[in-house]
């Protein structure tokens, strides 16, 4: 039982820190925008491209008067993918939630994945008994919580957002 506590303790600081990381972004992200800090050869083409999917015109934008696809450029299935998005809040605001959403997303995949990786440590015969494996789980979950602190520390992966 006592195992189980502390892997829900690291799982509960796991969701503040993405819950915290989503929120801080998303907020910095909605300020520059309504602060007109965003561009049209950025968010304002993927928005248009994204609300044309949501009507049914597949990643459709408008590239110096004419109608194009964002397939021209770059191969952007994801976009038609989230329109739906646009059905519930249509408008750009939504893009860059979504994007600080999933950025804060991707700490619980790494953090599984340090976990997976640290544990293999042991011989695989080790790794099948627990009285073996819980005493390194003690020392991977506080180093699997910083890989994760130190992804969402990135300062590229920041200014991105």
């Amino acid at each position: 039982m006592r195992g189980k506590l502390r892997l829900e303790g690291a799982r509960l600081v796991l969701l503040v820190l993405s819950g915290a990381y989503a929120a801080l972004f998303a907020g910095l992200a909605l300020r520059l925008h309504w602060g007109m800090r965003t561009h049209k050869a950025d968010l304002g083409q993927i928005h248009q491209a994204v609300w044309n999917s949501s009507r049914g015109r597949f990643v459709e934008m408008t590239d110096n008067g004419f109608i194009a696809t964002r397939m021209t450029d770059h191969v952007e299935p994801i976009l038609a993918i989230i329109s739906p998005a646009l059905w519930l809040w249509p408008h750009a605001e939504t893009l860059l939630v979504i994007q600080a959403l999933a950025v804060a997303l991707g700490a619980w995949p790494l953090y599984g994945l340090t976990l997976l990786l640290l544990d293999r440590t042991l011989a695989p015969t080790a790794r099948a008994r627990i009285w073996e494996l819980e005493p390194l789980r003690r020392l991977t979950e506080p180093l699997a919580l910083a890989v994760v602190a130190a992804y969402l520390l990135t300062p590229q992966l920041q200014s991105a957002l």
